[in-house]
């Protein structure tokens, strides 16, 4: 017989002593030992269920990839806009940003590069093609100190409720940060509509205003790397590149 480990946080002396009599030390200790290991199991299996359903990942910052932002073709060598010099502050200061640009134009490695060395804290990123259902999620997910990164935000319109999600992180959290990234024109637009005013939520963080010098000096350090094939963002003389390397 297994116990659940209520029924085993409760037992009394005489009903330790009753364990005792009926199946001996030895078996007393299986059948206490086996409710521990069922109600750690189960909460185990609650907790992946809530992670799969809802998280794209759900991972500690020091453990990030760069599989896990879908950067298509990764390359150590990284230039960082002058613009975002600002995020260490932001990210002291636990406030909330987002990313804009063209598309190709470095957002989401941007994030990724500024996101892997921080230390103690867990990223979160919600699956975009699913309903979030943020009543659903245990409270203890957003404890500690959390950073939910919110990739292409229109991509979460009729999904994600933002509000709930920020009540439920000032509720639980000890001190948290949205990060998100989104494409300049309708797509901003779209997440405005949806979401309400995003200058009240986030510091704005646009990144195009480089694009056309740090193409020039990227061409010029990679051989590689065409300038011919830039195309307004840097991001598209990569994917030209990319490919060429799978034919």
């Amino acid at each position: 017989m297994v116990y659940d480990i209520y029924s085993i946080l409760v037992l009394s002396f005489d009903d330790i002593s009753y364990f005792i009599s009926k199946y001996g030390l030895w078996g007393s200790l299986i059948t206490i030992l086996s409710g521990i290991v069922v109600y750690f199991f189960n909460r185990f299996k609650k907790d992946n269920y809530i992670k799969e359903k809802f998280f794209e990942f759900y991972e500690k910052s020091e453990n990030l990839k760069h599989e896990d932002f879908n950067i298509a073709k990764y390359r150590e060598e990284y230039e960082k806009f002058e613009e975002l010099n600002i995020i260490p502050n932001l990210l002291d200061e636990k406030k909330n940003f987002i990313i804009t640009g063209r598309a190709s134009s470095g957002k989401t490695r941007s994030v990724y590069e500024y996101l892997k060395v921080l230390k103690r804290f867990k990223i979160i990123k919600f699956y975009s093609d699913r309903i979030i259902k943020i009543e659903e999620i245990p409270d203890k997910f957003f404890k500690g100190k959390p950073i939910i990164f919110l990739d292409d935000l229109d991509e979460y319109v009729n999904k994600l409720n933002l509000n709930q999600l920020i009540k439920k992180l000032d509720l639980n959290s000890d001190g948290y940060i949205i990060v998100a990234t989104c494409i300049t024109g309708n797509n901003y637009d779209k997440a405005e509509e949806e979401f309400g005013h995003l200058k009240n939520i986030f510091v704005d963080i646009k990144i195009e205003n480089e694009q056309l010098g740090l193409a020039l000096k990227i061409s010029n350090q990679l051989e590689d790397i065409n300038f011919s094939d830039f195309d307004g963002t840097v991001g598209s003389m990569f994917l030209k590149l990319e490919r060429m390397e799978t034919i």
